[in-house]
């Protein structure tokens, strides 16, 4: 009796685990989606010292100061998708974007200059700021695509 329950249960089993394996083997890798958020800032400071020959006939260099500052916030939005499936590369897209405000100053110190020969251009007897046009906020987007873990 011991003998036939266990032929009965080998028979019974074995095709059970037949059916399951079969099953587990015909599912195919799925993709693992997933999404991605990036906040990040960054603050250049920066400062600069120098002269330049303002005019061929002065023995003297007319000097110049600057300083400033930049300061980068990039962001990537939570809803940037992506997908992973195994043995295969990943894959994730996105608009990144960014803005960019830069500060800054810069003087020509013009009264520092007192060989002034009649022949050079007229400059300031005293210091003059110069314009800082590039200084403000700028905000740009790009798309952007990771895959294989390459920025493209």
């Amino acid at each position: 009796m011991k003998r036939c329950l266990g032929i009965v249960v080998a028979c019974s089993v074995l095709p059970a685990v037949i059916v399951v394996g079969a099953a587990a083997s015909a599912q195919h890798a799925r993709a693992l989606e997933f999404a991605v958020s990036l906040d990040a800032v960054q603050t250049t400071s920066w400062a600069v010292k120098g002269s330049y020959a303002w005019c061929s006939l002065s023995s003297q260099r007319l000097p110049f100061a600057g300083s400033g500052r930049a300061m980068l916030h990039l962001s990537l939005p939570a809803d940037a998708h992506g997908a992973a499936t195994p043995g295969a590369p990943f894959y994730l897209g996105g608009m990144l974007s960014g803005t960019v405000v830069r500060a800054g100053s810069y003087v020509e110190h013009d009264a520092a200059v007192t060989d002034r020969p009649p022949g050079c251009p007229a400059i300031d007897t005293a210091d003059s700021a110069v314009g800082t046009s590039g200084c403000g906020r700028k905000a740009a987007t790009l798309a952007v695509t990771v895959e294989s873990g390459a920025l493209r």
